[in-house]
């Protein structure tokens, strides 16, 4: 199961996410659900940060990703918004992508 954690602030912009799993859709490496999923993920990052020049925080351990837009916008929340509908397009017939959002209990989006 790849466990997808989306953060936005109480106004719904979004800010940032923590994905990880694997699928199990293939034997390791050949796993095309995992792939597409790692794809979009970093397609998201670079274009959050190259695109759009916004300053973030990521960290990868693992099979384990974070990222957060340190001085959000709504073009960047929207990116994330893309990749939240990606993922469930990628899910459709395997149901093996868990989908959380997670509100920020403040603007400056502390947990």
């Amino acid at each position: 199961m790849i466990k997808a954690d989306f953060l936005s602030y109480r106004n719904g912009m979004f800010f940032g996410f923590i994905i990880s799993g694997h699928a199990n859709t293939g034997r390791y490496g050949h796993d095309i659900l995992c792939a597409g999923v790692s794809s979009s993920v970093m397609l998201t990052i670079n274009t959050i940060t190259r695109q759009l020049g916004l300053k973030s925080k990521k960290k990868t351990i693992d099979n384990k990703i974070g990222f957060k837009i340190l001085n959000p916008d709504e073009n960047g929340s929207k990116i994330i918004e893309a990749l939240i509908e990606h993922l469930r397009a990628l899910d459709i017939g395997y149901n093996k992508i868990r989908i959380k959002f997670i509100v920020a209990s403040a603007e400056k989006g502390q947990l």
